[in-house]
């Protein structure tokens, strides 16, 4: 017996992770966004979890890969789902990314990976969320500044510094 019904492209599934690396830089948190070579857009550092690799690794990882920063994972804000078509590889491909809160390490400085990215920048989360083209990615920066609370104290100092309005 045969079908009349269309034949559907193949669908690969993929996991990735990355998430919201930030810092608090002269009492104002900050996130860091790498910007697309190809396509100009500004994004959170992520990419595909290789095998063997837990996810919590795997954003470690891509903070480095991509941003060239090293990071230290605080907890998970969420994941998203969502398909689209690959047109090189002639697949539609359903994609999994898994957005942790990634605290950058002192003394780190932004080296976007050459060829993929032209820039990285340290940005409000206003501004990354301003900046960002998926909802996905907004809402992971929005959620990590609400995680991140208030700024740390500062060496030799007993009370909060007030956030600037």
């Amino acid at each position: 017996m045969t079908s009349d019904a269309p034949q559907q492209p193949p669908c690969t599934k993929l996991t990735a992770a990355g998430g919201v690396v930030y810092r608090w830089h002269e009492g104002q948190l900050q996130v860091a966004l790498v910007r697309k070579a190809d396509s100009g857009q500004w994004r959170l550092p992520k990419g595909q979890v290789r095998q063997g690799e837990s996810l919590e690794e795997a954003a470690i990882r891509e903070a480095f890969e991509e941003a060239g920063l090293r990071v230290q994972v605080e907890g998970k804000i969420g994941q998203s789902s969502y398909t689209y078509w690959d047109e090189e590889a002639r697949e539609q491909r359903h994609k999994t990314v898994h957005h942790f809160l990634l605290r950058c390490l002192p003394g780190q400085e932004l080296r976007p990976e050459p060829e993929v990215f032209t820039e990285a920048a340290f940005l409000s989360p206003e501004e990354g969320a301003r900046r960002v083209p998926f909802d996905n990615e907004r809402e992971a920066i929005l959620t990590a500044a609400g995680m991140v609370g208030r700024p740390p104290l500062e060496q030799g100092t007993t009370t909060r510094p007030t956030p600037a309005d």
